[in-house]
């Protein structure tokens, strides 16, 4: 099975799950037009058929086919007291014009709660399909800690050495990247646990274990 193809069932399955789920009607991520036809995906992140094969599309799909990227991704959806959107830019409309990407509290709630968040991605100059993959885990990764509180300028959960999410995610990354071959059946990732913390009543908790289940089977039984 190829890595599209198990990105496209993967995808499908997660949707069904969350479609599944009481009061939680719409996504909370939102793809802007440009970051649709770059990562070749609809408004709400789900695969388009027949879009192009970029190093762009590629890297959504290193993203998404790793356990934290579909945690990560899935626990944000799941939020619906905040609203992400997620656009892919020219190097000189992200940051400075240096930087791999951006993620910017837009929108507070009179308490100074976190409401809306814009994360930036450049297509130009990535570093790679793994590379592209961990800044956009890197910018998901800004807006969870802001919605659990977290110091709006605080990197130390970010990167490499400083965090051990990040670690997991890069070499599953790379993993992804560079072969077609089952990835470690048994790593030590949370696969729900912050999805468990945003589930509010049994229903929803009921499917935030059965989202878990899902991504922890496809993740020891499909191979790339």
């Amino acid at each position: 099975m190829t890595r599209r193809t198990r990105f496209l069932l993967a995808s499908t399955i997660v949707a069904g799950v969350l479609l599944a789920i009481p009061a939680v009607a719409g996504a909370t991520v939102v793809f802007t037009p440009g970051a649709q036809e770059q990562f070749g995906v609809d408004e709400q992140g789900n695969p388009v058929d027949g879009a192009p094969d970029t190093e762009m599309s590629d890297a959504w799909e290193v993203f998404w086919a790793t356990p934290e990227g579909q945690r990560i991704f899935t626990y944000l959806d799941l939020r619906e007291d905040i609203t992400i959107t997620i656009d892919v830019l020219p190097a000189d409309q992200v940051g400075d014009g240096t930087a791999y990407g951006t993620a910017r509290i837009t929108g507070r709630s009179d308490s100074g709660r976190p409401t809306s968040v814009d994360l930036k991605v450049r297509n130009e100059r990535t570093g790679g399909e793994a590379n592209l993959a961990d800044t956009i885990w890197h910018e998901f990764r800004h807006a969870e800690i802001w919605v659990n509180g977290g110091d709006e300028d605080d990197h130390d959960d970010l990167d490499g050495e400083g965090s051990d999410l990040n670690e997991r995610f890069r070499q599953d990354a790379e993993r992804v990247a560079a072969t077609t071959t089952t990835l470690d059946p048994d790593p030590p990732t949370p696969h729900y646990d912050r999805i468990m913390r945003a589930a509010g009543d049994s229903e929803l908790q009921s499917s935030a274990w059965l989202l878990g289940d899902i991504l922890e089977d496809l993740r020891d039984s499909i191979s790339w």
